[in-house]
């Protein structure tokens, strides 16, 4: 074997194993990265638009947000979700998430490459279960992220309306 080739003779049942742990080892590192570099957002992207909230409720990301608020995900991501509900305002909540947003986004296009890589060299089986981890792990998350930031920057717009507080007072 060549100096940084893969093996291929991984037995099949790791590869499962692998795909999680790959998701969430690059995961993790692009967490850390977005907060090391500060990669700077292209706002264009962030934009939610009104048609996303029913696309994302058709994925069933209801679903997601249930299981997020389950106790395996929590003991999983607990830190970092505790860290995003403490934020001092809304304003903050939503940079946060766009954060939050950037990373899943930079892992979602390096596990995408691997699973690229993964299928050029005839593994389709592993590149099954990175494309389903992927989805758990990274694209689920995004969808997450612009689903509530969308409602955050619809409460944020009500507030910032000059007839907020009449309204808040009917």
């Amino acid at each position: 074997m060549l100096c940084g080739e893969v093996p291929r003779c991984l037995p099949i049942g790791s590869v499962p194993l692998a795909a999680i742990a790959l998701n969430f080892a690059v995961s993790r590192w692009a967490v850390l990265i977005n907060k090391l570099i500060h990669i700077p957002p292209y706002r264009g992207y962030y934009r939610t638009m009104r048609w996303e909230r029913g696309l994302y409720e058709a994925l069933r990301i209801r679903w997601f947000k249930r299981l997020v608020n389950s106790g395996w995900y929590r003991t999983l991501w607990g830190p970092v979700l505790k860290r995003a509900g403490k934020s001092g305002s809304l304003e903050s909540l939503a940079s946060d998430m766009r954060a939050a947003e950037t990373a899943h986004l930079m892992a979602l296009v390096i596990v995408g490459s691997l699973t690229v890589y993964s299928v050029s060299t005839g593994r389709p089986v592993a590149a099954l279960w990175l494309t389903g981890c992927n989805l758990l792990v990274n694209a689920y998350p995004i969808m997450l992220q612009r689903y509530n930031r969308g409602r955050i920057e619809r409460v944020m717009g009500r507030e910032r309306s000059p007839g907020a507080i009449r309204r808040a007072s009917d």
